[in-house]
C-alpha cells in the first residue's frame, strides 16, 4: 500500500472499518496500513475478520493472510488459504509466494523452493520472497545462495522486516 502518510492511512481504515464493520476489503486495506506501520498482529487480526468473519474469498487478501501465518509456521492454515487464493490466481506473485511460503512452513522444501523462486522471479522488487527463499535455501544446506537472497532482501528493504536476516530457518 505505501500511502504517504502510513498513520494517517490507518486511522482512515480504522474509521470506515468501524462503519462498514462486515466489508471484507475495508479490513484488508486497514491490515495492508498497519503492516505499513509494523503492526502485524493487528494486521493478521484484521485479515482474519475479512476472510473469517466478513467470508472474503478475494485471492490477494487470502495470500496475505496465507504469509502472515507461514511468518508465524502456522502451516495447515496458511496452506488451506494459499491453496484457495491459489485456485483464484495462479500466477499472481503474491499468490504464488504465498504458496511457496505454506510449503516452506510445511516443511515441503523442494517444492516451496521452486515457487518462492517463481515468486522472486514474478516480483522483483519483493523482499519478503527473497527472505522466504533465502530461509528455504538455508535450510536444504545452500548457505551461499541464501546469503545472496539475504542480501537482495536487505538491499530491498533495508530498515524493514524482511532486510534483516533471521536468526532461525
Amino acid at each position: 500500500m505505501a500511502a504517504k502518510d502510513p498513520k494517517a492511512a490507518v486511522e482512515a481504515y480504522q474509521k470506515a472499518a468501524e462503519i462498514e464493520a462486515n466489508w471484507a476489503p475495508c479490513h484488508a486495506k486497514l491490515a495492508g496500513a498497519l503492516l505499513d506501520v509494523g503492526k502485524t498482529g493487528q494486521a493478521r487480526r484484521e485479515y482474519k475478520i475479512a476472510v473469517d468473519d466478513c467470508g472474503s474469498s478475494d485471492p490477494r487478501t487470502l495470500a496475505e493472510l496465507a504469509l502472515l501465518l507461514a511468518r508465524e509456521n502456522k502451516a495447515d492454515r496458511s496452506a488451506e488459504l494459499a491453496e484457495k487464493a491459489s485456485a483464484a490466481e495462479p500466477t499472481n506473485p503474491r499468490v504464488i509466494l504465498a504458496r511457496g511460503a505454506s510449503l516452506f512452513a510445511q516443511g515441503h522444501l523442494e517444492n516451496s523452493l521452486e515457487q518462492l523462486e517463481a515468486a522472486a522471479a514474478g516480483d522483483i522488487n519483493s523482499a519478503e520472497a527473497r527472505w522466504f527463499l533465502g530461509r528455504c535455501l538455508r535450510k536444504l544446506g545452500k548457505p551461499a545462495r541464501a546469503q545472496r537472497a539475504f542480501k537482495a532482501a536487505n538491499q530491498l528493504d533495508p530498515n524493514g522486516p524482511f532486510g534483516r536476516e533471521p536468526t532461525s530457518p
